[in-house]
């Protein structure tokens, strides 16, 4: 029988662990307070304060979960529960921090170990003493819950659709004892309990234009007079590690009142705990009690990015969500069994079957689209982290569904061929494929008639610095084969050609190498926007994935054998044998959604989104074949239009987001650094400061840091002209200075 959230919750109260009952997320998606916009989506208490009225009373659980049965459970750490948690958070880095942490000091202890909703993990550790303080960013993107603090629980929901849940042999409900904290982790915390008082005056961070901007637009609805609330916005701003910049908000919007006092506004700001446990949402929750309302432009699912002053996440587009819809027919039968044990991503496993089932269609089945013939011949582009997207997991259910499908199709239908990885050179890949000839001699140039060719490039980031090349062929060749003409070499006299390619290719790399890859060039001479680029991410945890079940293999296999023989009509070789068509009904819709469908972004997501069209007639072609028609019905022009949101989404996010994030955190960094520097050398002179980093920063650079911090809000570094010596014609010099 499964257990109820009260169950869970009396049994964490049974092995000591004082519990609170947290909001939830409703069936809409969103938060149980009713707030979309929510900061803390199915994570803060219902009860009134906080972790002080966490209980392990029995009663008193049962009261809550009976008023609340839907709850998430809450369980607080520190000296109550005698635990403390390592909290890692993907989103943010945690992944590959933690990496680097386990190559450095061995393996994470994980005898008492949870997955997070979001794909992150909660390590727990018994509770170390005065040390296991709450810590935000004790590394990048992981955080430290103890004293003060509380983690969320399984089975509790998240916003992602997914739960949280204990590994299955580090239960603390099944008798796991959670370990001591490892020796590094516990130097750590101490040298930040040590050092807690002068990371006060520390800057770790510089609040952007629009951040300052959110910030006084929301206290300009707040009263400054009652000493509480005045704290509570103190603090809410300390914990933005923003140094005096933060302070010198707080100041700012303190002297509305008559009782400001500069004195002892500093001794009050020097009190604050670094990790309070109070933060900006805080504040932003005060100011919207008073009438404040977030303005459109701050709302996370916004597509406006300014990419000069990047908002932290508020201005950041969220990851995209592929639409139910988009696993169509079997496609969702496939996923399915490919995700239930394994880390794979959906999206990723999806694609490769779409590839991989277009590839082995050749190029038979087509539809008309005006003079022009369109088969299904998808390029992908699969953009995510190294390693923790799992997008080469995706491929192996994959891969064994179509060595059992062509198991059945038997000799008659030749094996596709395929290519994994190493494309360098346009002539490699058309000599695959080359024509079937014979010379004067009558010997085989061991060409083929089968034009059907598969590729998977892992590293596809050599494959764009090879097109990149003086002279290489690549790109050319590529924007050939989507478009189904013939490849020759250029040179005289070339001995071989490969006539009417039917080549599927599936690449892979990581966002940041796409970022710093990707010229203007590339998008707009057609060599990516030809890619459906793909934003995928591990689903979950899995630490002992199971192999699937060879029943389930051989099931979906037999369908994808009759689909097969359904498109190919017995010739895999053939050309434009089976023509898909649109219903009626199909017509109409199809018009209905064209406008939208054929809007144009602005920028580089414009460019690279140009062939919108032409891929939705073509998934809604392949979905239609995998039906077993040859009839384009609503259905498959809905599931096609999921998938062109979903690259949508996709390429905003990758080329907006992430570009702007990343452009923003070096910004950040080399401007704290440079605040630093100023700091030890007041009234320093420009030359000294571009010497200093001149191994680090170019000259515009050292601009736009100094620009940065003399625009902040309030600036952190101010500037002086100092004349020439006598007073002499000609420019003068520069210095600079920390503002007070």
């Amino acid at each position: 029988m499964t257990e109820s959230s009260l169950d869970y919750a009396l049994r964490y109260a049974g092995i000591n662990w004082p519990v609170l009952p947290l909001r939830w997320i409703g069936t809409d998606g969103f938060c149980s307070c009713g707030n979309k916009d929510c900061k803390s989506p199915g994570k803060h208490p219902l009860v009134s304060r906080g972790i002080k009225d966490a209980s392990k009373e029995t009663e008193i659980i049962k009261g809550w979960f009976k008023k609340w049965p839907l709850a998430n459970i809450g369980v607080v750490t520190g000296k109550d529960s005698k635990i403390l948690a390592l909290d890692i958070d993907p989103r943010h880095g945690g992944d590959d921090e933690l990496d680097k942490l386990v190559s450095q000091f061995g393996r994470v202890p994980n005898d008492v170990m949870a997955v997070t909703g979001s794909g992150g993990a909660h390590y727990i550790f018994n509770y170390p003493g005065e040390v296991g303080r709450c810590a935000t960013n004790l590394y990048p993107g992981i955080d430290i819950r103890g004293e003060g603090g509380y983690i969320v629980v399984a089975p509790s929901n998240h916003m992602s659709g997914q739960s949280y849940f204990w590994d299955a042999e580090a239960d603390p409900l099944a008798g796991a004892i959670p370990p001591k904290v490892p020796d590094w982790l516990l130097s750590k915390l101490a040298e930040k309990t040590k050092t807690a008082p002068t990371e006060k005056n520390t800057v770790n961070k510089i609040l952007t234009t629009c951040e300052v901007q959110k910030v006084r637009a929301a206290l300009g609805f707040v009263s400054a007079e009652d000493r509480e609330q005045w704290r509570k916005i103190g603090m809410a701003l300390h914990s933005t590690n923003a140094g005096e910049q933060a302070f010198g908000l707080w100041c700012e919007w303190s002297q509305q009142s008559d009782k400001f006092d500069l004195k002892d506004q500093r001794r009050v700001w020097m009190s604050f705990k670094i990790g309070g446990g109070v933060t900006l949402a805080a504040l932003f929750g005060i100011a919207k009690d008073y009438g404040w309302v977030l303005p459109e432009v701050h709302k996370a699912n916004t597509n406006i990015v300014n990419r000069a002053e990047p908002d932290g996440e508020a201005l950041l587009n969220p990851p995209p969500i592929l639409r139910s819809e988009a696993y169509h027919g079997i496609l969702r039968d496939v996923v399915r069994i490919a995700c239930r044990s394994s880390e794979a991503s959906p999206v990723a496993v999806a694609v490769n079957f779409i590839a991989t089932f277009s590839a082995m269609i050749g190029r038979v089945p087509f539809q008309h689209i005006g003079d022009g013939t369109c088969h299904a011949r998808p390029f992908f582009l699969i953009t995510g982290r190294t390693g923790k997207a799992r997008k080469g997991t995706a491929e192996f259910t994959v891969r064994r569904i179509f060595n059992a499908t062509e198991q059945l199709l038997g000799e008659d239908y030749p094996p596709l061929r395929r290519h994994d990885g190493g494309l360098s050179t346009g002539e490699g890949l058309g000599w695959v494929i080359r024509d079937k000839v014979q010379d004067d001699d009558g010997k085989d140039n061991g060409g083929t008639d089968d034009k059907r060719l598969y590729v998977v490039e892992a590293e596809f980031g050599g494959a764009m610095a090879a097109a990149a090349r003086d002279k290489n062929t690549l790109s050319a060749t590529i924007r050939s084969c989507w478009d189904g003409r013939d490849i020759a070499p250029l040179v005289k006299n070339a001995a071989w050609i490969a006539s009417s390619p039917h080549i599927v290719i599936a690449g892979h790399i990581t966002a940041p190498e796409l970022i710093d890859r990707m010229s203007d060039v590339d998008a707009l001479s057609g060599f990516l926007n030809r890619f459906v680029i793909l934003h995928v991410a591990r689903a979950k945890l899995v630490p002992m994935p199971e192999p699937t079940p060879s029943i389930d293999i051989d099931r979906i296999a037999a369908d994808v054998a009759s689909a097969v023989c359904f498109a190919v009509d017995d010739d895999v070789t053939g050309r434009n044998i089976n023509q898909i068509t649109m219903t009626h009904d199909a017509v109409v819709y199809w018009c209905q959604e064209y406008p939208a469908l054929t809007e144009e972004q602005p920028g580089i997501a414009g460019a690279l989104l140009v062939r919108t069209e032409i891929y939705a007639r073509m998934f809604a072609m392949i979905f239609a074949l995998l039906d077993k028609t040859n009839a384009i019905e609503v259905r498959h022009i809905k599931a096609a239009l999921a998938w062109i949101d979903y690259w949508r989404s996709s390429v905003i996010y990758i080329f907006q987001t992430l570009s702007a994030k990343a452009e923003a955190e070096r910004l950040n960094e080399s401007a704290i650094e440079v605040l630093e520097f100023i700091r030890q050398h007041p009234k320093c002179s420009r030359t000294s400061i571009t010497l200093e980093f001149k191994n680090k920063l170019s000259g515009g650079q050292v601009t736009a840091v100094l620009n940065h911090l003399m625009s902040a809000a309030p600036p952190l570094v101010r500037q002086e002209k100092i004349p020439r010596v006598g007073n002499t014609p000609g420019r003068g010099s520069s210095v600079f200075w920390v503002s007070k």
